[in-house]
């Protein structure tokens, strides 16, 4: 995964064997990065989407708007939503959220653990939510937020994707019509919304003044088996992981050697049991791995 001679704006050429010879054929940084993800990707796992983006321009893509069933990824958007709710002063990041018995899910988080009912700090339990995806500590967040008011600021900010319930209750508020692997359950949304949620929210649209402590929480994600796998401790990768029956999801952005490049990642169809190396997580380091060596990115040593 050391650096690469190309440019980044460069063609890469590729040997092409023909009746008079072999000769060299430039290929786009696209068609090379979408042949990184296909091969990382499609071979383990029945269904996968794809969004790699530097400023504007897209690296890779396919699929990027399907919907999925969300799983975990829906907690960005309601950690967008809770901190946007304390710009406008309906909360305060160090008013006492209550986490309640019936807030209790079982799953990601140590919260569930806790003897409740107990209060904790708003921006504590933003912690949880996203850092270790802390499930009873979402359900208390988005009782403050009030999942109404979830869905207004979501639609005001011009996105589809939904929190369909609280954690455990089945989210079952409306049906849900599309190509599903994995049912919908908590949440559906697609690689394209969660990429544009956290550029929203990198370039200062979608948040303010709270826009760095948001990155800052992605930027704790302790989920490392997927896209994060090979990227070292030392460089910036904020990011929210995703799991629900055999759908897996990752997606955020690196900052390194002074680029910003955003790598989305929603899979569908594989395994439904729950280990470190299961194919899509797999599928998904090793793309991460290709596209760092593409664009002649270090991305360290993995810890």
């Amino acid at each position: 995964m050391g650096k690469r001679a190309e440019p980044y704006n460069s063609s890469i050429l590729r040997s092409c064997s023909t009746g008079g010879g072999s000769i060299l054929l430039p290929v786009s940084l696209p068609e090379t990065l979408n042949r990184v993800f296909e091969s990382a990707l499609l071979a383990r796992v029945p269904r996968a989407s794809w969004l790699a983006r530097e400023g504007d321009a897209v690296l890779a893509a396919r699929d990027e708007g399907r919907w999925y069933s969300g799983a975990s990824m829906i907690k960005t958007f309601l950690l967008a939503a809770a901190l946007a709710e304390v710009e406008a002063g309906r909360l305060g990041l160090e008013e006492p959220v209550a986490v309640l018995a019936e807030h209790r899910a079982g799953g990601d988080g140590v919260l569930g653990d806790f003897r409740l009912p107990t209060r904790l700090p708003l921006v504590d339990a933003l912690h949880l939510m996203i850092a270790v995806s802390d499930n009873t500590a979402t359900n208390a967040v988005l009782a403050a937020v009030g999942l109404e008011r979830l869905d207004e600021r979501l639609d005001a900010w011009g996105f589809a994707s939904r929190m369909r319930g609280f954690v455990g209750d089945g989210g079952d508020r409306e049906p849900v019509s599309g190509d599903f692997l994995t049912p919908p359950g908590l949440s559906i949304t697609s690689a394209e919304e969660h990429d544009r949620l956290i550029a929203g929210i990198r370039d200062g649209r979608l948040l303010g003044r709270l826009a760095p402590l948001a990155l800052d929480l992605l930027a704790r994600q302790q989920d490392r088996r997927a896209l994060a796998r090979y990227v070292g401790e030392d460089v910036r990768f904020a990011h929210k992981t995703g799991t629900a029956g055999g759908a897996r999801h990752d997606a955020g952005f690196l900052e390194v050697d002074g680029r910003q490049i955003a790598v989305s990642v929603f899979t569908d169809g594989g395994p439904r049991e729950e280990w470190a190396d299961h194919p899509a997580l797999v599928g998904m380091a090793l793309a991460m791995a290709g596209v760092a060596d593409a664009l002649g990115i270090d991305l360290g040593s993995p810890p």
